[in-house]
């Protein structure tokens, strides 16, 4: 276990064979050893938490293709009108609530190219504006249950143990409570 471990690790780090390769050769390696039983290795696939989170990365995918996230984007500098406060607050609230509905991961990979235009454009250092959309993006993804992977893992485990699941906007509170720490 220790060497898959490690070689699993190590493929990580250097970055020779993409991650989701390496994730699916763990799983052949502690089949293939006896470690795990091949029922046991394909437990994983058959949870809503994995078909929920791979449908999230797919709806990701589709607002980026289809220009959504940008046009957005373009609305924000719109009206931030010149102030750099505004700025600030307005970059960090649109990833801070689209987060909540797709990926956190995948909306800062959307609005990180946007915050560099925009700091280039309006004078801004680009920490100014990227650190505030990684908060805010972390924050707002507790707003519904598919916001953040975690949600869905602990909302599958409630299940697991017999307790009702989740409502989509049950931990909304936390989320929004979340994000305007992170704007202040």
């Amino acid at each position: 276990m220790f060497t898959i471990l490690v070689a699993a690790v190590l493929l990580f780090i250097t970055g020779r064979i993409r991650a989701d390769i390496v994730a699916l050769l763990v799983l052949v390696s502690l089949a293939a050893t006896g470690l795990l039983e091949p029922e046991q290795t394909l437990e994983g696939f058959s949870s809503e938490a994995v078909i929920a989170i791979a449908g999230l990365l797919a709806l990701s995918a589709g607002l980026v293709r289809s220009g959504v996230v940008r046009r957005i984007a373009e609305r924000l500098n719109d009206f931030a009108n010149e102030s750099r406060r505004r700025l600030v607050v307005v970059s960090a609230t649109m990833p801070g609530i689209l987060s909540g509905l797709v990926s956190d991961i995948a909306t800062v990979s959307l609005f990180i190219p946007v915050v560099l235009r925009l700091a280039r454009k309006n004078d801004i250092h680009r920490s100014k504006l990227l650190l505030p959309i990684a908060m805010a993006a972390l924050a707002g993804g507790n707003l519904t249950i598919i916001g953040a992977s975690h949600n869905l893992v602990v909302n599958d485990l409630l299940q697991g143990y017999g307790e009702p699941a989740l409502s989509f906007f049950e931990i909304a509170p936390v989320g929004i409570t979340l994000i305007v720490l992170s704007l202040i």
